[in-house]
């Protein structure tokens, strides 16, 4: 007799993979929609709110700040492209090694030794041996190229140069200064008072201390060192050295007999003292 089980048949068993149909996956970044025409101008200027056109994650990068236009955004992709292509030099961490500093001064363009350096002094300026070699052991451990170098050696020159000729110029004031104010002060005596002040540097040796010291034309030493020359005997005081020794009359030739006696230049530093000598001179011989 039939049953419902008479419907049932045995399955079909085969060795063959089943067929599975692939589901394609999204797009990572969907294209974006926009209309491109309404943000840029005729002249290919962007309008200013361009970047709204972009994906979300690079709206806000700080490097499109300065893409204006067309123009701009080429250069940029061109200069970003010759930059993958250029050389890269690796900046030496805290813990870097001295070797690893000496090939990333060396990747600078610094010498292979202080002595390739070679350095121009500026006009005016004599670059001394031991000043070179102080320059270029420091230029070489700073990891300086040579451009740099010679820019360092001229700026410290330049500042050296100027502070010699603000100390000439300040010595020449004072001693113009010191002049006027002692001719006011002495008057007709002013020649004499001079030559009395030379003479007491020279009998104590303070001629070359002052001088180095720059108190040579101090207008307070000068009217002091005077009074204490004229407070000694004038035995005690040498005649001026700086004329020939012999009589009074073959002296007097030599300052008013030669055409180039600072007696007879005004500018000259010693004009002063000549006159003061010839004076004391005349006097000696009447």
């Amino acid at each position: 007799m039939a049953d419902i089980t008479d419907n049932i048949t045995d399955p079909v068993i085969t060795n063959e993979e089943p067929v599975v149909t692939p589901v394609a996956a999204p797009p990572a970044n969907p294209p974006v929609e926009a209309d491109f025409s309404a943000i840029v101008g005729k002249d290919g200027t962007f309008s200013d709110n361009w970047r709204e056109q972009l994906p979300e994650d690079i709206r806000k990068e700080a490097c499109l700040d300065s893409i204006k236009n067309i123009v701009t955004l080429a250069k940029s992709y061109v200069h970003g492209q010759h930059s993958i292509g250029a050389k890269r030099i690796a900046i030496p961490g805290e813990k870097a090694t001295e070797s690893e500093i000496n090939e990333f001064y060396t990747a600078l363009g610094r010498p292979e030794s202080s002595e390739k350096y070679e350095f121009k002094a500026p006009e005016g300026v004599t670059l001394d041996a031991e000043t070179e070699k102080s320059f270029r052991d420091a230029a070489f451990k700073m990891g300086l190229n040579a451009k740099q170098a010679q820019a360092l050696v001229e700026f410290d020159l330049a500042r050296f140069k100027k502070q010699q000729d603000a100390a000439v110029k300040a010595r020449d004031a004072e001693v113009e200064a010191t002049n006027t104010a002692l001719r006011a002060e002495w008057g007709d005596q002013y020649a004499q008072n001079l030559l009395q002040y030379k003479k007491t540097l020279d009998t104590f040796g303070l001629t070359g201390i002052l001088a180095e010291t720059g108190l040579i034309n101090n207008i307070g030493l000068v009217r002091a060192l005077t009074r204490v020359g004229a407070s000694v005997s004038e035995a005690k005081l040498p005649a001026n050295g700086t004329v020939s020794s012999g009589s009074v009359e073959s002296q007097i030739n030599e300052i008013v007999g030669n055409p180039d006696s600072p007696y007879y230049k005004e500018d000259d530093p010693r004009h002063d003292e000549a006159v003061a000598r010839l004076a004391e001179l005349l006097a000696l011989k009447k």
